[in-house]
Parts: structure tokens; C-alpha cells; sequence
């Protein structure tokens, strides 16, 4: 019988390390930068205009300059959940067509999702942070791809957390390395923008607060948040592609499932009692004020009729003193 060869152990699948996804990344935007780059162009001139209106400091153009900025939000919303579709789209379906239009209409069909995970987020992070400041600082790294679990694998609400918990369970501080590559990246990057966009401002003799610099500074940072945003989008795919590649088995996630709830209502009650508590506050603070001017006016009259009493007082006793005295005859 012939002896058989052993079976080569199957290589342990690693995470991929923050400078290998940054070159993956850059490598998927600069193929499609036209369509990634091209969804948040719409974004960003509504954002110009609406910031440019601004500056008018008129009431009606600040109504309009408040519509173009809601635009804004409401179109990047659908413009990354778009984008997020186009990079899981171009990864598994090579050769596909892909078109702006298309990709918005993709983003406006999970737009409510996308809206309902950022208020969950907002709530989850709001109550953790409202009795703890680590708690949310930890579930920032757990929760931080919700939306991709969404758009790209369909898990709904709550169940994208779970999903992005599971991802990272035993890989945070690596996670976390990896998003503060980018961060810090970026930084390095909107620093030196600043520098030149200031030095710009200079040779045209205007102050950084003159509307001119202020329009000079939108529109550099806008080209460049055309090229950062989608960078980022795509770095950020492929940190979830890593992690679905290398998460470990059988995740339990029902305690953190719990977690997520008891933030969510905590989150909820904070967001709801904070505001009652500030305007009791506000009241009793004005109330307080108010009963104080009222007893220093009280007080002052007080005092202003005792010295009245008084100048009287003093006033009928040196009459009385210069009152002749009539002397009757014997």
C-alpha cells in the first residue's frame, strides 16, 4: 500500500493590513472614478450653491440656500448608498454597465434604510455615550460598516449591527488601525489643502474671511471631496470584503444584540428628556432671575420710601427747632 501524501493545511485567511486595502481601494476608484466621483458631483454643487447663497446674508436667498442644502443631504445620502452598490457591483459582476442614473435609483431604493441605520447609530452612540464615554467609542469601531451590511448583504435595521459585530469580534484593535490609517491620511491631506488654499488666498490680497476666500475655500475642498469621499467608500468596501473573508465562526451575538436595544431606549429617552430637562432648567433660570429683579425693585422702593420717611422726619424736626416761641405776658 502506498504511503499517502499528507493534505497541506489550507493557509489561515489574514486581514488585510491598512496599506494593502489602500491600494486595493485606490486601485477600484481610479478604474471607475468617473462613476464613483461622478455620483457625489450632484451632492457637492448643491452644496456650493446653497453655501454661496448663504453669503448673500438675505432672507429669501437664505430659504432658498436652506432647500439647496437639504438637497444635499438628501442626495448624498442616495449618492452613497449608490456608490456602495457600484463597488459590491463591479467586484462581482465584471463587465457590468453601470450609469449615474441607475446607481441613484439604486441609492434612492435604500435611502430610507440608510436613513433609519444612521438614526439607529445616533441612538445607539447617544445612549452609550450618555452613561459612558468608552462604550460609544467602542461601538463606533463594532458599528461603523452598518450601511455596507445593508446595501451589499441585505440585513435589515438591527441586524446590520449584529452583522458588523460579528465581522470585527476579535479583530477591533485592528479594525480600528485600519480606520485610523485613513483618518489620519486624510488629515495629512485636508492640512496641506488648507495651506495652499490660505497661501492662494493671500496672493489675492483677501482676508480668510472674505466671501472671495470663503468661495475659493468651497471650491477646493469640493474637488478634493470628490476624489476623498469615493476613496474613502471604496477603502471602506474593501475593510468589509476583508473581514467577511476572515470572520471567525460562529459569532454569538444575541448579549450584543441586547446591548444595541437597551442603547437604542436609553438613546431615545436622553433625546427626548434632554430637551424637557433644558427648558425646566431654562425656565427655573428665568424664573429665578425674574423673582430676583423683582425683589431689588422690591428692596429699592423699600429703601427709597424709608428715605423719604427719613428726609420728612428731619425735615419737620428742623422746623420745629426754628419755630419761634411765643412768650405770654405776666
Amino acid at each position: 500500500m502506498e504511503p499517502q501524501n499528507p493534505v497541506p493545511a489550507s493557509p489561515v485567511a489574514v486581514l488585510e493590513g491598512p496599506s494593502a486595502l489602500f491600494s486595493s481601494a485606490w486601485k477600484a476608484y481610479k478604474t471607475n472614478w468617473k462613476l464613483l466621483s461622478g455620483l457625489f458631483l450632484l451632492p457637492v454643487v448643491l452644496n456650493f450653491i446653497g453655501l454661496l447663497l448663504n453669503l448673500a446674508r438675505n432672507p429669501v436667498l437664505s430659504v432658498l440656500s436652506f432647500l439647496f442644502s437639504l438637497g444635499f443631504m438628501v442626495f448624498l445620502i442616495a449618492a452613497e448608498a449608490g456608490a456602495i452598490n457600484a463597488l459590491s457591483r463591479i467586484e462581482t459582476e465584471p463587465g457590468a454597465v453601470l450609469s449615474w442614473g441607475g446607481q441613484f435609483r439604486t441609492g434612492f431604493h435604500y435611502f430610507w434604510s440608510v436613513v433609519l441605520i444612521s438614526i439607529i447609530s445616533g441612538l445607539v452612540l447617544f445612549g452609550s455615550t450618555a452613561l459612558f464615554v468608552i462604550p460609544g467609542f467602542i461601538l463606533m469601531v463594532y458599528v461603523g460598516l452598518a450601511v455596507f451590511a445593508r446595501v451589499i448583504d441585505d440585513k435589515k435595521a438591527i441586524t446590520a449591527f449584529t452583522e458588523c459585530y460579528s465581522l470585527v469580534k476579535g479583530r477591533w484593535w485592528k479594525v480600528l488601525g485600519r480606520i485610523l490609517y485613513l483618518i489620519l491620511a486624510f488629515i495629512g491631506v485636508a492640512i496641506v489643502v488648507a495651506i495652499i488654499t490660505y497661501l492662494i488666498a493671500l496672493v489675492f490680497r483677501t482676508g480668510p474671511q472674505s466671501p472671495i476666500a470663503s468661495a475659493l475655500f468651497t471650491i477646493v475642498y469640493d474637488v478634493i471631496y470628490l476624489v476623498l469621499i469615493p476613496l474613502a467608500f471604496a477603502y471602506h468596501f474593501k475593510l468589509y470584503q476583508s473581514l467577511k473573508a476572515t470572520r471567525l465562526p460562529a459569532v454569538a451575538v444575541g448579549a450584543f444584540r441586547k446591548w444595541v436595544i437597551a442603547f437604542i431606549v436609553i438613546g431615545a429617552v436622553a433625546v427626548v428628556l434632554i430637551p424637557v430637562f433644558g427648558s425646566i432648567a431654562f425656565v427655573s433660570l428665568m424664573s429665578a432671575r425674574s423673582n430676583a429683579y423683582m425683589n431689588l425693585q422690591q428692596q429699592a422702593y423699600v429703601q427709597q420710601q424709608m428715605n423719604l420717611q427719613q428726609q420728612t422726619n428731619a425735615q419737620q424736626q428742623q422746623d420745629s427747632q426754628q419755630q419761634p416761641v411765643n412768650v405770654q405776658p405776666q
